[in-house]
């Protein structure tokens, strides 16, 4: 009798991995950084840059992955496997795709050898513009945040996979985060991207598949499993939980300017338009307070 072949990686393994996770306690991740990435400014870390002739798909020509580097405020590794064939394989960490601006770094910095360090996150890419060049079109870097672009727009609002106890009344904010990804090598002819994630935090685990279908209108289907941890000692009950959470910055503006900054607005957003049932239209400006209100 022949032997039936493995099945194919998908959303059923992330679950298992998270609801097994779920039953242990959490460990916080080994967070220090080595030379070239360490002490990285913005300025530093915006001149690291992927090379794309290092792109994992670079011969699908319709999409392509950019790996992110660690440093500045990305210093929690993030494991990134690509599954080929329904089998997944890790991407190990490799400084030497990654071009360094030689006004930041010493001559040598590629040919750095990081141990114990992962990526930070990928941008995913797809000629979403134009058939010839490959657009930003995702990116997924830091805690469990993401945010994605249709055709002719710029980034706004960002989402997150989960959110927990924001507002911090209550006490600080937990930030779940992405620990690893899993990204399908698309079909020659495919319209969509499948990749899954696996979510960590001191409370919570959980388990994530994406569908990302770029277009006019870019759509991006989520399915996600969140299981409690059983054992959170010494750490208060979830209070909140954000589902399908959208997240923007606001530090300054025309209602709150900030006299030490030169700037005269610095946010993503500046106020929250609502169209209610009554059909009306309401607008209300940010702010930026001392404390939660």
């Amino acid at each position: 009798m022949r032997a039936e072949p493995p099945a194919a990686f998908g959303f059923e393994n992330v679950t298992a991995m998270a609801q097994k996770i779920a039953a242990t306690s959490f460990r916080a991740p080994d967070t220090s950084l080595q030379a070239p990435f360490k002490d990285l400014d913005y300025d530093a870390y915006r001149a690291v840059r992927f090379r794309r002739d290092r792109d994992p798909w670079a011969d699908l020509g319709a999409f392509g992955i950019d790996l992110l580097p660690p440093g500045m405020l990305f210093s929690e590794p993030v494991r990134i496997n690509l599954v080929e064939d329904g089998r997944p394989a890790a991407i190990a960490f490799d400084p030497s795709v990654f071009d360094f601006d030689p006004v930041f770094f010493p001559p040598n910095a590629a040919q750095s050898a990081p141990e114990k360090m992962g990526w930070s996150g990928f941008r995913l890419r797809a000629a979403l513009n134009r058939p010839d060049v490959l657009d930003e079109l995702a990116v997924f870097q830091g805690a469990s945040y993401f945010r994605v672009l249709g055709r002719g727009n710029r980034y706004g609002l960002s989402a997150r996979g989960l959110a927990l106890d924001t507002a911090g009344v209550l006490g600080p904010e937990e930030f779940p985060r992405f620990t690893e990804f899993w990204l399908e090598r698309p079909k020659p002819d495919a319209k969509s991207l499948v990749f899954y994630a696996l979510l960590e935090s001191p409370r919570v685990t959980g388990a994530y598949r994406f569908e990302l279908r770029p277009g006019s209108e870019t759509l991006l289907d989520v399915t996600g499993r969140v299981f409690p941890r059983s054992d959170i000692e010494g750490l208060r009950p979830v209070q909140t939980v954000g589902v399908a959470p959208l997240t923007s910055m606001f530090f300054s503006g025309e209602n709150q300017p900030n006299p030490a900054d030169f700037r005269p607005e610095v946010h993503d957003s500046d106020g929250l338009l609502l169209h209610n049932g009554n059909g009306e239209w309401l607008w209300r400006p940010l702010a930026n307070p001392a404390q939660p209100v």
